[in-house]
């Protein structure tokens, strides 16, 4: 069954940051709000759910905007397709508010569907219709296009592995000064960063996005070139006076949202966990005589986790006084968008309170560092995020309390 579905956005997000211009930057804006209202289906493109790729931008980032600004949180509506579901929603959602685009830099009328079969080298514009004005169907939605003239010879963008884009769907808009603008909202929520450009010399250049609209932020897209600027900006009177829901929408509001405060991009996190024998996790039976503590600094960017803790442990019952002090690292990779996994271990000093006892007794000679002895942790586990706040989870073995369950709490600290 075809999904189709519209929302009208009440409000826009704009930026005290130093910006390419306002109309990059509402059409960065675009790129993530389709991104945030879609989830790509595999089982539609013909494989199975199981190979859907990661959604990192999800609705609630959204509420986050809207409470943000409103002081409320507001439900979003959600569709599950594929890439002609994401280029139609982003369509749609210039035709339904085009002076708020007029406004900021695009050209009157000119915004179109842009997609190709497997020929990388030709790309073709259409526009959605009613079956009975369509030239074809796409994905299962009625399209018109104009002949010859809907073919470009244009080269579509690339992905991260050098290949171009092919049986995909994406969108064109043409600025005011007449250049024309692309922006793929579905290469955006797989890949957690937005992905647009501009069109110059036959080939579509992919542009570097600005981190306020990413949640990811891999070293390449520094590299990236800005967009061109605008060199004639004479939108007329008659384009920018029509009312529009958007009207509040201006280059230099403070609202300041940062999408990036919403995910997982954190150089610094801070916090504490505890850490108890897994029998008396089981059993929920805690004892103060038998648990550790860390703390913990960890780094969740370029789609990777790490960091390091300062442990304590310690072992003193049943008339044991074990007790060490380690200094354990961890890393891991990113599985979703604000869920990453870990291995780490943890190498330190142990101290023994019973050996100097152990050793008298023996009729041995006793020397106080025949107490120490080299202590180990090896452990695995979850770091979750929502927002600032972030989670650990942790699961280890160590010779002080043997296998062993942890958790802890920390606050992240973004760009």
């Amino acid at each position: 069954m075809k999904f189709y579905q519209r929302i009208f956005f009440l409000t826009f997000f704009s930026i005290a940051a130093v910006h390419a211009d306002d109309f990059t930057d509402i059409l960065q804006d675009l790129a993530v709000q389709t991104a945030c209202i879609g989830q790509y289906s595999a089982t539609q493109a013909g494989g199975t759910w199981s190979e859907d790729p990661l959604d990192y931008y999800k609705p609630y980032l959204l509420a986050e905007r809207f409470k943000k600004m409103s002081g409320n949180t507001t439900r979003t509506i959600t569709f599950y397709g594929v890439c002609f579901d994401y280029a139609e929603f982003a369509y749609w959602d210039i035709k339904d508010n085009e002076s708020l685009y007029i406004k900021n830099g695009m050209r009157k009328g000119q915004f179109f569907l842009a997609g190709n079969n497997s020929n990388p080298n030709v790309i073709e514009l259409s526009v959605p219709t009613s079956t009975s004005n369509a030239t074809k169907f796409q994905n299962g939605i009625p399209v018109r296009t104009y002949g010859n003239s809907s073919y470009k010879n244009i080269k579509a963008h690339k992905a991260q592995n050098g290949t171009r884009a092919t049986n995909h769907a994406w969108l064109w808009v043409m600025r005011n000064d007449g250049v024309w603008f692309w922006i793929d909202p579905t290469w955006t929520d797989n890949l957690g960063y937005v992905v647009y450009g501009y069109v110059s010399n036959g080939e579509e250049i992919q542009c570097r996005p600005d981190k306020d609209f990413c949640l990811e932020y891999p070293d390449f897209l520094k590299n990236l070139p800005l967009p061109p600027k605008m060199t004639e900006w004479n939108p007329s009177p008659a384009s920018t006076s029509t009312s529009s829901s958007y009207n509040d929408y201006s280059g230099s509001s403070s609202s300041d949202f940062n999408y990036g405060n919403y995910n997982n991009e954190f150089p610094w996190i801070f916090g504490v966990s505890a850490t108890a024998p897994y029998p008396y996790v089981e059993e929920k039976e805690f004892s103060q005589d038998k648990i550790g503590f860390s703390f913990d600094a960890l780094s969740l960017i370029n789609g990777m986790t790490g960091g390091f803790s300062i442990d304590y442990l310690r072992n003193f019952k049943d008339e044991e006084k074990l007790q060490s002090w380690l200094l354990s690292i961890c890393f891991g990779p990113r599985l979703y968008s604000n869920l990453a996994a870990y291995v780490g271990g943890g190498l330190g000093v142990g101290f023994d309170g019973n050996k100097k006892e152990e050793i008298e007794n023996s009729g041995e000679t006793y020397d106080f560092t025949d107490s120490f002895f080299l202590s180990y942790k090896l452990s695995l586990g979850l770091v979750l995020n929502i927002s600032s706040l972030v989670a650990k989870v942790e699961l280890s073995f160590n010779d002080i309390l043997g296998f062993s369950a942890g958790a802890g709490i920390m606050l992240g600290f973004g760009y």
